[in-house]
């Protein structure tokens, strides 16, 4: 990846300073490139294709197809390579925008009490949480009485 002077420099310390390429490739993961391509293939209203996906992000398109925001997705094992489609109601997506809460510096805990809380106050999103048992909605983790991370929010 070329690293141009041009652009913002993002100090990380009193030792190191690098480039917004270099931090977006760090920040950058499996799952977080799913989301990202959820909302471009939202903008462009059409299917996009991931490639060099690991299980977490197959299980993640799983779990996204479960709750209804993908319509459709093919995974190529091989190539390890999938295409995602959203779904649509009346020409407008069912899930306008996926934003990421936590990143691979920072997350955010939540205990189940605070679980509660969000859920009560959460309305119509969709706040996903990233658990030791997967990624799960507010209800399934109040269910199996699991907290863990917040992970992303679809609103």
């Amino acid at each position: 990846m070329e690293t141009s002077l041009i652009g913002k420099a993002l100090d990380f310390g009193t030792r190191e300073c690098r480039f917004e390429p270099y931090v977006s490739n760090l920040v950058l993961k499996s799952s977080t490139r799913v989301l990202s391509s959820y909302n471009i293939s939202v903008k462009k209203k059409k299917p996009i294709k991931l490639n060099n996906l690991n299980k977490g992000a197959l299980r993640f398109l799983k779990k996204l197809y479960k709750l209804g925001i993908l319509n459709s997705f093919s995974f190529n094992t091989p190539k390890r390579t999938a295409r995602t489609h959203p779904a649509y109601y009346n020409g407008m997506p069912y899930v306008s925008n996926l934003r990421p809460l936590a990143a691979k510096t920072s997350s955010f805990t939540i205990s189940l009490g605070g679980l509660s809380l969000l859920k009560k106050y959460s309305g119509l999103s969709i706040v996903l949480i990233q658990s030791n048992k997967g990624i799960m909605t507010i209800h399934e983790s109040i269910n199996t009485k699991t907290s863990g991370s917040l992970f992303a929010v679809a609103s």
